[in-house]
């Protein structure tokens, strides 16, 4: 078993670096009026309240349940586009496809970084 919560750091890290970008662009005409800090908070907060949850605790109950890999990305995904819709519709936002969209990248890549980067040698659920 990886000690999911070591490497936490560094999928973070991934998904801000891709997440961020594409909810600032997409977001950038409904965003204008806000200063930037503000833009970066809002859509920094979007991954950083669903990624603990995803990356910390979904995996206990996937192992325990013997899901495979490809089963926790699924699901851990579905649950981070879902909670990521709810708090930028709670903010006034209908913005589904961005979410969708910023959400798979982030998985994609870091799913291959991880895979063939960081945890090249070990990467099993």
């Amino acid at each position: 078993m990886i000690p999911f919560m070591y490497h936490w750091p560094i999928a973070f890290t991934i998904t801000q670096c891709i997440e961020i970008p594409i909810y600032l662009w997409m977001l950038n005409a409904l965003l204008l009026q806000k200063p930037l800090f503000d833009r970066l908070i809002l859509v920094f907060f979007a991954s950083a309240l669903t990624h603990p949850l995803i990356f910390l605790y979904l995996p206990i109950p996937c192992q325990a349940y013997q899901l495979s890999q490809s089963h926790y990305i699924v699901l851990a995904e579905s649950i981070a586009i879902f909670l990521e819709y709810l708090y930028f519709r709670f903010l006034g936002f209908q913005v589904f496809s961005l979410v969708f969209l910023a959400n798979i990248m982030s998985a994609t890549i870091g799913t291959i970084c991880f895979r063939f980067l960081i945890l090249k040698d070990h990467y099993a659920f």
